[in-house]
Protein backbone atom coordinates (compact mmCIF):
# COMPACT_ATOMS: atom_id res chain seq x y z
CA UNK A 1 0.00 0.00 0.00
CA UNK A 2 2.66 2.14 0.92
CA UNK A 3 4.60 1.60 -2.55
CA UNK A 4 1.20 2.47 -3.99
CA UNK A 5 0.68 5.58 -2.23
CA UNK A 6 4.38 6.41 -2.96
CA UNK A 7 3.42 6.09 -6.58
CA UNK A 8 0.70 7.98 -6.91
CA UNK A 9 2.44 11.16 -4.96
CA UNK A 10 5.41 10.82 -7.01
CA UNK A 11 3.07 10.81 -10.55
CA UNK A 12 1.50 13.96 -9.51
CA UNK A 13 4.46 15.57 -8.13
CA UNK A 14 5.85 15.14 -12.26
CA UNK A 15 3.05 16.26 -13.75
CA UNK A 16 2.93 19.53 -11.25
CA UNK A 17 6.50 20.39 -11.97
CA UNK A 18 6.83 19.42 -15.40
CA UNK A 19 9.48 16.29 -15.88
CA UNK A 20 11.79 14.35 -13.81
CA UNK A 21 14.49 16.83 -14.29
CA UNK A 22 13.91 18.24 -11.11
CA UNK A 23 14.61 14.69 -9.10
CA UNK A 24 17.92 13.97 -10.60
CA UNK A 25 20.00 14.55 -7.68
CA UNK A 26 17.60 12.77 -4.98
CA UNK A 27 18.01 9.58 -7.24
CA UNK A 28 21.57 10.14 -8.11
CA UNK A 29 22.37 10.14 -4.27
CA UNK A 30 20.10 7.01 -3.86
CA UNK A 31 18.39 8.85 -0.67
CA UNK A 32 15.62 7.11 1.00
CA UNK A 33 11.81 7.61 1.13
CA UNK A 34 11.67 10.13 3.79
CA UNK A 35 14.86 12.30 1.82
CA UNK A 36 12.48 12.12 -1.05
CA UNK A 37 9.51 13.37 0.51
CA UNK A 38 11.09 16.62 2.07
CA UNK A 39 12.71 16.79 -1.43
CA UNK A 40 8.83 17.03 -2.75
CA UNK A 41 7.23 18.77 -0.02
CA UNK A 42 10.30 21.62 -0.98
CA UNK A 43 10.24 21.87 -4.29
CA UNK A 44 6.21 21.76 -4.45
CA UNK A 45 6.07 24.56 -1.42
CA UNK A 46 8.39 26.97 -3.08
CA UNK A 47 7.55 26.15 -6.63
CA UNK A 48 5.77 29.60 -6.74
CA UNK A 49 8.49 31.29 -5.90
CA UNK A 50 10.35 31.21 -8.92
CA UNK A 51 8.89 34.61 -9.32
CA UNK A 52 10.24 35.96 -6.65
CA UNK A 53 7.36 39.07 -6.42
CA UNK A 54 5.25 36.11 -4.68
CA UNK A 55 7.72 35.80 -2.31
CA UNK A 56 8.20 38.65 -1.31
CA UNK A 57 4.10 39.05 -0.80
CA UNK A 58 4.20 36.21 0.95
CA UNK A 59 6.41 38.11 3.43
CA UNK A 60 10.30 37.14 2.65
CA UNK A 61 12.51 39.81 2.79
CA UNK A 62 15.65 40.60 0.39
CA UNK A 63 18.78 40.44 2.08
CA UNK A 64 22.26 40.35 1.09
CA UNK A 65 24.15 38.10 -1.86
CA UNK A 66 27.14 35.90 -1.12
CA UNK A 67 29.05 34.37 -3.53
CA UNK A 68 27.96 29.86 -3.60
CA UNK A 69 24.66 30.99 -1.55
CA UNK A 70 23.22 34.11 -4.00
CA UNK A 71 20.61 36.22 -2.68
CA UNK A 72 18.95 35.37 0.77
CA UNK A 73 15.37 35.77 1.22
CA UNK A 74 14.61 35.30 4.59
CA UNK A 75 10.67 35.15 6.21
CA UNK A 76 11.07 36.91 9.45
CA UNK A 77 7.51 34.49 10.32
CA UNK A 78 8.67 31.78 10.07
CA UNK A 79 11.83 32.14 11.32
CA UNK A 80 10.26 33.32 14.76
CA UNK A 81 8.50 29.70 14.20
CA UNK A 82 10.34 27.25 16.31
CA UNK A 83 8.92 24.61 13.46
CA UNK A 84 10.70 23.24 10.90
CA UNK A 85 8.65 22.05 8.02
CA UNK A 86 10.15 21.62 4.35
CA UNK A 87 7.49 23.02 2.18
CA UNK A 88 7.79 26.76 4.20
CA UNK A 89 11.72 27.38 4.39
CA UNK A 90 12.76 29.98 6.24
CA UNK A 91 14.92 31.31 3.89
CA UNK A 92 15.11 31.29 -0.60
CA UNK A 93 18.40 31.53 -2.04
CA UNK A 94 18.15 33.34 -5.47
CA UNK A 95 21.34 33.08 -7.88
CA UNK A 96 21.84 36.74 -8.70
CA UNK A 97 22.52 36.88 -12.71
CA UNK A 98 23.71 39.29 -15.49
CA UNK A 99 21.70 39.32 -18.55
CA UNK A 100 24.17 40.08 -21.53
CA UNK A 101 22.32 43.37 -21.94
CA UNK A 102 23.00 43.97 -18.05
CA UNK A 103 20.02 43.37 -16.29
CA UNK A 104 20.17 41.57 -13.56
CA UNK A 105 17.78 38.80 -13.15
CA UNK A 106 16.79 36.44 -9.90
CA UNK A 107 16.85 32.67 -9.85
CA UNK A 108 15.83 30.50 -7.49
CA UNK A 109 17.99 28.02 -6.61
CA UNK A 110 17.50 26.50 -3.24
CA UNK A 111 16.03 27.14 0.38
CA UNK A 112 17.37 27.16 4.01
CA UNK A 113 15.99 25.87 6.91
CA UNK A 114 16.58 27.96 10.50
CA UNK A 115 15.95 27.62 13.69
CA UNK A 116 16.73 28.46 16.95
CA UNK A 117 16.78 26.72 20.33
CA UNK A 118 16.51 22.70 20.60
CA UNK A 119 18.04 21.25 17.56
CA UNK A 120 15.34 20.13 15.24
CA UNK A 121 15.36 16.47 13.61
CA UNK A 122 17.48 15.97 10.52
CA UNK A 123 15.79 17.01 6.88
CA UNK A 124 17.11 15.70 4.22
CA UNK A 125 18.78 12.94 5.37
CA UNK A 126 21.01 15.31 7.02
CA UNK A 127 21.78 16.66 10.57
CA UNK A 128 21.36 20.72 10.72
CA UNK A 129 24.47 22.61 10.91
CA UNK A 130 25.69 24.26 14.54
CA UNK A 131 28.00 27.41 14.68
CA UNK A 132 29.93 26.28 18.33
CA UNK A 133 28.56 28.16 20.79
CA UNK A 134 25.28 28.93 19.94
CA UNK A 135 21.95 27.44 19.80
CA UNK A 136 21.06 28.37 16.30
CA UNK A 137 20.70 25.78 13.93
CA UNK A 138 20.90 25.85 10.10
CA UNK A 139 20.83 24.07 6.37
CA UNK A 140 20.98 24.48 3.09
CA UNK A 141 19.17 22.71 0.29
CA UNK A 142 19.96 23.22 -3.37
CA UNK A 143 16.30 21.73 -4.21
CA UNK A 144 16.21 24.16 -7.97
CA UNK A 145 19.65 23.10 -9.05
CA UNK A 146 20.13 21.67 -11.94
CA UNK A 147 23.33 20.49 -13.93
CA UNK A 148 27.00 19.04 -13.52
CA UNK A 149 27.06 19.68 -9.03
CA UNK A 150 23.37 18.67 -8.72
CA UNK A 151 24.80 15.92 -6.45
CA UNK A 152 25.42 19.06 -3.62
CA UNK A 153 21.58 18.65 -2.54
CA UNK A 154 22.54 19.29 0.73
CA UNK A 155 25.09 22.04 1.18
CA UNK A 156 26.48 25.41 2.99
CA UNK A 157 27.67 26.73 0.12
CA UNK A 158 27.52 25.87 -4.19
CA UNK A 159 29.82 26.94 -6.60
CA UNK A 160 27.34 27.15 -9.21
CA UNK A 161 25.80 29.98 -7.24
CA UNK A 162 26.58 33.30 -7.47
CA UNK A 163 26.03 37.21 -7.18
CA UNK A 164 26.64 38.15 -10.38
Amino acid sequence: MDRLISSIVLSVVIAVCGGTAFLTPVYASGHNFEVLADYIAAVLGTAKYHNVNKAIADGYVEGTCEDGRGVAFSNPALIADPEINAAKPEFLLYDLQVTPNGREKLKLRGVAYFVVGNEPLPIFGEPFLNPPGTNIYFTHVWVWLEGPRSDLLVSRYHPMVGCE
